[in-house]
Formats: C-alpha cells, structure tokens, sequence
C-alpha cells in the first residue's frame, strides 16, 4: 500500500506547490486574494494505517489587501466588505476587488478586460443594478430662477446696510447719480442661453429702519449707453446756444444774410436735439430699474420679509430672466456697509473634464464651468459564503449556490465598505510567508518520493530473497 500513499502524497505537495506559486506569481496583482491548499486523510475499512492524503479544497483568503494610492481619479478600492461588481463581455455578473478602471469610447467605466461596472444611474438609488454610463454630452446651462415649490429663491445676498447712514440728499433715484443712493452691490446671473449677466443692487435709505433696493440688469454696459447718449446731447445743446447767440449778434448787427443762414443751421440743430434728447430718454429707460423694498425691525433685524420677484427683459434672444432676491439674513446695525453671502443657481453650459468617485458610491462628474453633477451611484456585493465564490480569472470571481445570493447595496451602508478614489487594493498575498510554504512543499515533495524509493529497496530486497 506504501506506493499508493506515497504517491497521493507527491500529488497532494504538487497541488500545494500549484497553489503556492499562483499565490507567488500574482503578489502584484491587483485585488488578488491568496489560496491554501487543504488536505484530509485517506482510511480504508478498518485498516490501522490510513492509504494516503487528498485535496480536501482550495480555501481562498478574503482578507483585504493594503491600499496604495495612485493619485488617479478612475482608481478605486473598497476599504471593508463587499466586492465591485461588473457585467462582462458575455453579460455575465463577475464580481472583484481589483478597482483599476477606465472610461471607454462610449463613456462606460470599464475593466482593463472590458468588463462594465454597474450600478444606479443619476443621483437616486432604486431598482436593480445597471451598467454605468457617463453622458458625453454638455452640462445644459441653466438661468438663474426660483423654484417656490421647494422655497428656494434664484439668488441670496445678505448683507449690513449702516444704520446710521443718512437718507440720501437727492430723493429721485438716478443710477448715475451717486447721491441718490447710499450702496451698492453687483452679481453675476445666467439666462437660458448661458450667458452671463450683471445684477448691480442699489440701496437708497428712505427713513428709519426702511431701504429701497433698486436693482439695475447690465448697470456697466446700459450706463456707457446713457453717457454716451448725455455727452452727444450736451454737444448739440452748446451748439444749438452757440447757434442763438451768433444769431442774435447778427440781428444786432444788421448781418441779415448771415442771420438767414444761421437760422437755417439752427433748425437743422433743433432737430438734432430733439432726437439726442430721446436717445438720452431711451438710453436712461434701458435701466429699468426692479423695485423692492426691505424694512428692518428695532433690533436691526429684518422683518415682515417676502422676496420680490425680479423680470428682466433680454436682447440676446434668451427668455425672460425672472428670479428673487432672497435678503434674508441682512441686517441693519451701525456699523460699515458689509457683503457677507452672495450666491445664485444659475449657470452656463459646460463640457466633461474629469470623473471622480465619492466615499458614498457616487460617481461625479466634473464640468468646464467649475461645476460638479452626480452621474451615479456603484453597486458593491456581499456574499454569505465567501468561500463559495468560484474564481473566474482577470482577478474576478462568479456567484454559485453555495456562496448564495448576493446581497447587493451602496458604499458605507450596512456591511458595505466605503469606497476610496485614487488608491488600488494591493494584492493580500505575503511573500516572506509564501517562501516559507515553498520551502516545506518542496520538503514534503521530496519526503514522500523518499518514500517511494524506501519502499521500492523493501521490495527488492524481498524479491533476492533465496
């Protein structure tokens, strides 16, 4: 029987060796999991001596590995439970802790096998898993608007407007004019189209505890419009005075064919100052300054606040920018004119420049115009016997029924582990370990061919026998 045993023991150390050096050839691997070959004794009947070993499984160790960062955004690694979970190149779900990804041509994060990672699409999480698809296509931009249903208002400003500031000298509000308002604050706003706009804020004291905000779209460009417009009547103004005093020096003087030709120009110059008074008319309505007003209560609070919705007309083809200005949080103290929140929720179209990952799962994207937006949310799976999980290569493994149904979920919830971006699993293997195992299979190895050569001299030396 000692053949038999011996050689169940070489082919129990080659399996052993087999195991050893996989787990030696992948210490580099990315995700991979180490193995131990496990043996269990052979008897026969009621035999004294057993017959021999045999491979009792290939146990597989899921331990996690160290992470080691990579300072590459599409790198990811799972610190805790669960396994990233992919939709291969046949549509099979394999499952892996390897997080070395890309983003191919049709924007699906990928394996370097081409496997596609799943999970839930846009920023809920609900149904079953699909596979990830980042859009190519440009961020929409979005104008600047309230959304009542939810209170939010298009744009926040709060502010400290001086209590002890007096109410201005002249009491007509003039943007141009300095000393009919007492501040003034600017902010940029977007419309339909994504371009951007210039909201200038003017605050004009109207008594105790009470402003006026006058609020002018466009202020800088509308203003050189108006100057532009106030300069060329000031000309024509002078020469049409010019004009009169010559006439009138004429008259005086007896110059009648001079006087005639005077008076000619002059009509000519009255005519012109009739149509630059209306260009300085026009010039002055494109203000259109919005009206609203804010009253502060005895503790230099705000009170009896309700934004007041803003409608701005556009003459680049966009829509009608209509938004509220939200002051709450203002306040009125004597102290200096002070800007302390200035937002607002519109913004322009922007492009795709780079893909993150969120400790939660989610995946971000991040746009040309500063702006980031949710794109998904990975799935990660747990098993109840780990051990079940058949490995199916490219670092991968399959679900069977004795490792049973995956229980699917999100990053950080339950036994999920958070997710890290910019780090990769190292392999779990340990190389001074596995030398060490090496040694004792090689040991084992040659013991049992020992065996084989004892056993071949006992019988020999049984068949000399004479």
């Amino acid at each position: 029987m000692a053949f038999s045993q011996a050689l169940s023991g070489l082919s129990a150390a080659s399996t052993n060796l087999d195991v050893i050096g996989n787990n030696i050839a992948n210490s580099e691997t990315v995700g991979f999991k180490s193995s131990e070959a496990q043996f269990s004794d052979i008897y026969a009947g009621s035999q004294a001596a057993g017959i021999g070993v045999q491979l009792a499984s290939v146990a597989q160790d899921f331990t996690s590995g160290s992470l080691e960062s990579t300072g590459r955004d599409l790198d990811l690694a799972i610190s805790g439970d669960g396994f990233l979970r992919f939709s291969d190149t046949s549509g099979q779900i394999v499952y892996s802790r390897n997080g070395q990804l890309n983003i191919d041509a049709e924007g699906y994060i990928v394996t370097a096998q081409g496997a596609q990672l799943t999970g839930y699409s846009g920023e809920g999480v609900t149904g079953e898993p699909v596979v990830l698809q980042i859009p190519t296509a440009p961020l929409a931009a979005k104008a600047t608007q309230d959304n009542i249903a939810l209170e939010v208002y298009g744009a926040e400003v709060a502010l400290n407007l001086d209590a002890a500031d007096p109410v201005p000298a002249t009491a007509d509000f003039d943007p141009t004019d300095a000393a009919t308002y007492n501040y003034a604050s600017a902010m940029t706003v977007y419309d339909s189209l994504g371009d951007e706009h210039v909201v200038t804020s003017f605050y004009a004291k109207t008594g105790n505890n009470s402003w006026d905000v006058h609020h002018v779209m466009d202020f800088s460009g509308k203003a050189s419009k108006y100057q532009a417009a106030s300069d060329e009547l000031t000309v024509i103004e002078a020469k049409v005075e010019e004009l009169e005093a010559s006439i009138a020096d004429g008259q005086e003087n007896g110059l009648d064919d001079l006087v005639d030709q005077l008076k000619s120009e002059l009509d000519e110059a009255q005519e012109e100052l009739v149509k630059a008074k209306q260009a300085e008319a026009d010039a002055a309505a494109l203000f259109d300054p919005q009206l609203e007003t804010i009253s502060f209560a005895g503790n230099g609070q705000l009170s009896s606040y309700e934004p007041q919705l803003q409608n701005h007309e556009l003459d680049n083809g966009a829509a009608k920018l209509s938004f509220s200005i939200d002051f709450t949080g203002s306040t009125q103290y004597a102290n200096d004119f002070e800007v302390t929140t200035l937002s607002q929720n519109g913004y322009t179209s922007g492009s795709l420049v780079g893909v993150s990952f969120e400790e939660d799962g989610r995946v971000i994207g991040s746009y040309s115009n500063e702006l980031k937006q949710t794109l998904g949310t990975i799935a990660l799976a747990n098993f109840a016997n780990e051990q079940g999980l058949q490995p199916n290569g490219d670092n991968g493994w399959v679900a069977t029924a004795s490792s049973g149904v995956p229980l699917v979920g999100v990053p950080g919830e339950g036994v999920f582990g958070e997710v890290q971006s910019g780090v990769v699993e190292a392999s779990n293997v340990d190389l001074t370990t596995e030398l060490v195992d090496l040694i004792i299979a090689q040991r084992n190895y040659q013991s049992n061919a020992q065996t084989i050569k004892v056993q071949d001299e006992v019988q020999q030396s049984v068949i000399n026998m004479r």
